[in-house]
């Protein structure tokens, strides 16, 4: 026999095995981890877009604090990129709309698993975790997963908090100046407050952050607790 037949032979005997094989199983037979789909375009992703670090909310302290619980180990994590009225003002008392946002953060957290994205600096001077905080995992980093998937960036939507830039954690700034823009715009939440202008908008960073200096280019008064 002709040995090219042959070759020939065995080469689609190969094709039709390998066309047999399940295409979500590996060939040992285990299951291959699950693929996210991009949203939009339909393409297979093998990765997560990013890292999360799955926990549970065991307490809420205030509007952008709260108490987590991860593998047996307790924790603090302070939301990145935002501030929320304060409750216990240290001269000023409870600010305007400070316990409406500490509700609507225990409405939607206490008890629940959420998912903890890192910036660049991990913790702040006292310890805490600086993170944001994801209802859900998202499927890819873009405006509709983050507006329907990030806790910090709804706080900012429905004007329960305002902006707070603190470099080197500028990771979504982007997408939260809009989002308080809306929230500015459509009077939410804090911003139906006539002082509210007044009160919040000089606590909000231009970039200027200096670390050696904590104070400069920050006037929050929850500048001693970031």
């Amino acid at each position: 026999m002709n040995p090219r037949f042959i070759l020939f032979i065995m080469f689609a005997f190969v094709l039709a095995l390998t066309g047999c094989v399940d295409p979500g199983r590996t060939l040992q037979g285990r299951p291959l981890p699950p693929l996210n789909v991009e949203p939009g375009d339909g393409r297979l992703r093998s990765k997560s877009p990013v890292r999360l670090i799955t926990a549970t909310v065991t307490r809420v302290v205030d509007g952008d604090t709260i108490h987590v619980r991860v593998n047996g180990q307790k924790g603090t994590v302070r939301f990145i990129g935002l501030d929320t009225p304060e409750i216990a003002h240290p001269t000023y008392g409870a600010q305007p709309f400070s316990r409406e946002a500490c509700e609507y953060a225990k409405a939607q957290l206490y008890g629940r698993q959420v998912y903890l994205e890192t910036d660049r600096t991990l913790r702040d001077r006292h310890g805490r975790l600086l993170a944001y905080v994801w209802l859900a995992r998202p499927a890819a980093l873009n405006d509709q997963e983050i507006r329907a998937k990030m806790f910090n960036a709804r706080l900012l939507r429905e004007g329960y908090a305002h902006l707070m830039t603190v470099p080197p954690n500028v990771k979504y700034v982007d997408f939260f100046r809009q989002y308080q823009s809306e929230a500015r715009a459509h009077n939410r939440g804090l911003w139906e407050l006539s002082d509210t202008e007044s009160v919040y908008a000089g606590e909000i960073l231009t970039g200027n952050y200096d670390p050696a200096n904590f104070k400069k280019g920050c006037v929050s008064c929850k500048g001693c607790r970031r």
